[in-house]
């Protein structure tokens, strides 16, 4: 599928929820605000959509979204519909003791000291992944990406 195509299925898409969410009337509201930031969707969104399935546990779209290097992905149901979105502060609150937050703050860092501040949240990262019953392997996965 090319990507202009892509957009318009996700613009229309996008329309859709916000008549469920919102009703109509407030959808009308929302659709000029959807035609408005089309174009900067389109700048910022990442094409092609990768998309979660409804039912992906917490684990899986927590180590989808940092091996992507996003924030929120659009859940679909079996269909392919569109039925919301997940963000990683959705799924783990504002903790700073992310996998998110690491790498944010890696990022960001502009020394080396910096870079090793940052990595001094991975222990607890890891325990809390632990303590939830992760993955091992979604863990050295984590571990591997945070690292590198």
């Amino acid at each position: 599928m090319d990507q202009d195509r892509q957009r318009a299925e996700y613009a229309a898409a996008l329309r859709a929820a916000a008549e469920r969410r919102f009703g109509a009337a407030r959808a009308e509201a929302l659709r000029q605000t959807i035609e408005d930031v089309s174009g900067w969707m389109a700048e910022v969104a990442t094409f092609p959509v990768v998309t979660l399935p409804a039912s992906a546990p917490a684990g899986q779209a927590l180590l989808s979204m940092f091996e992507h290097g996003v924030h929120h992905f659009p859940v679909v149901d079996a269909a392919g519909a569109l039925v919301g979105v997940v963000t990683d502060t959705d799924l783990l609150g504002l903790s700073r003791h992310t996998p998110f937050a690491i790498r944010s703050a890696i990022e960001r860092a502009g020394s080396a000291e910096e870079v090793a501040e940052a990595g001094r949240d991975l222990p607890a990262v890891v325990g809390s992944l632990v303590d939830t019953s992760a993955d091992p392997v979604d863990v050295g996965r984590v571990i591997a990406l945070a690292v590198d």
